[in-house]
């Protein structure tokens, strides 16, 4: 949720507020590792934003229910300039200046700004608010006062899940991935093998921002899909029956789009049932 709300602030969308997207800040890196070409430091953080507009970057690491790690912010202090415009793209290298900035939960509001000393971005239901200083006015000006988010919807298709979500949250996103396949399957001998047919083009149309990722994560997202696909087929007879069956099903295909979608959400109610690990110990 943290991840796409930050991304999305970078795009211009009516559905979700886009305050860095005024200020032409693109979403450069999504959870790609900074390594410091002088030490040997390296952070992961969650989205690097640039502006060549302003010649800036914001490092955003989105804090759900974590505490502050301060080694974590400490090494993300200890990068250089230099060390940053080694893996983005700025308008003037020996101009380019960044800022590390935290996007967290209102809930944890106390928690964080009772140790941070570099911005914080609180969101809530409501709205979205700025504690501390960026180095650049435009930034602060930009956040000077609240910002509402009343009646609006987060964004999700950015970065759908990670490769630590629970297997809930990528079943829909597997199965979506399967019919996928099936649509650009060349005809009706096209085996249907998910390690060889779950490529770049397929995980482009799940993840918005896929060209972004690191290829290491891009690997680790695959491999998560491939294997809860496998699990798919192996624990729903008639999802296997008919993939094996009918390896094409073709965009205007309505009676095998009815079948395929009728066969899904069988699959997703028995999948998104509670278990005994949801309900407190």
């Amino acid at each position: 949720m943290l991840i796409n709300s930050a991304i999305g602030f970078c795009v211009k969308d009516d559905s979700w507020i886009h305050p860095l997207a005024d200020l032409k800040y693109k979403a450069q890196l999504v959870e790609q590792t900074i390594s410091s070409e002088t030490s040997d430091i390296k952070v992961q953080p969650d989205v690097v934003a640039t502006s060549k507009k302003l010649n800036h970057s914001i490092i955003i690491e989105c804090k759900g229910e974590q505490t502050l790690n301060e080694l974590q912010i400490s090494k993300y202090n200890d990068l250089t300039p230099t060390d940053i415009i080694r893996w983005i793209s700025v308008h003037d290298p020996s101009q380019h200046t960044h800022d590390i900035c935290l996007l967290i939960y209102k809930v944890n509001k106390a928690k964080f700004l009772s140790v941070a000393t570099i911005p914080v971005l609180v969101l809530s239901d409501t709205s979205l608010e700025k504690f501390n200083q960026f180095s650049k006015k435009q930034l602060n000006q930009k956040f000077n006062e609240l910002i509402p988010i009343a009646d609006l919807i987060p964004p999700i298709s950015y970065y759908p899940f990670s490769e630590i979500d629970h297997r809930r949250v990528i079943v829909p996103h597997a199965l979506r991935v399967v019919q996928l396949i099936m649509n650009t399957g060349t005809d009706q001998t096209d085996t249907f093998n998910p390690e060889s047919r779950v490529n770049d083009a397929v995980m482009k149309k799940i993840f918005r921002v896929w060209d972004i990722i690191s290829r290491k994560q891009q690997n680790a997202l695959k491999s998560k899909i491939i294997k809860i696909i496998k699990e798919l087929l192996r624990s729903y007879p008639d999802l296997k029956s008919f993939v094996e069956s009918t390896p094409t099903i073709g965009k205007n295909n309505t009676v095998k789009l009815v079948s395929f979608g009728n066969i899904c959400n069988k699959i997703q109610q028995v999948e998104m049932r509670p278990t005994l690990d949801d309900f407190p110990k």
